[in-house]
């Protein structure tokens, strides 16, 4: 927890009146709700595809930035564990995955519909050229 500032001073110099800060308004959550989300944030962090990743914040640093509304992505999770399991499974093997890069969301669904099994989606290509 930062610091609090030291109170604004008027014009003559001295301190301005106001309420003192009290601990419910210098936290954003409760310890629990805090420790529950670092916990969680932890176990993430530790599973076997993020093996050998140097992290520079703590589970306590990323629990601490966020937002009170929990959101859940279930179809991009669910693709990207698959996504990383056949990886692994390729990578055991030796095996290579060939994939190409589309210039359109539509070229991306035909490409999957026609069964590449990987897609390179880079920053850049996220808009047809052209535009």
């Amino acid at each position: 927890m930062t610091e609090l500032a030291e109170r604004p001073a008027d014009l003559n110099g001295s301190s301005v009146p106001g309420p003192e800060p009290t601990k419910s308004t210098q936290q954003r959550v409760d310890d629990g709700d805090l420790t529950e989300r670092v916990g969680s944030v932890r176990d993430w962090l530790a599973q076997p595809r993020f093996e050998g990743i140097t992290r520079l914040h703590t589970a306590r640093d990323v629990a601490d930035q966020q937002g009170s509304i929990a959101v859940e992505y279930g179809v991009a999770r669910d693709a990207a564990e698959a996504f990383h399991a056949l990886l692994r499974e390729r990578f055991a093997a030796g095996r290579a995955i060939t994939t190409f890069g589309p210039y359109s969301p539509g070229q991306a669904v035909a490409q999957k519909r026609r069964g590449l099994e990987a897609i390179y989606l880079a920053a850049g290509r996220r808009r047809p050229r052209g535009r």
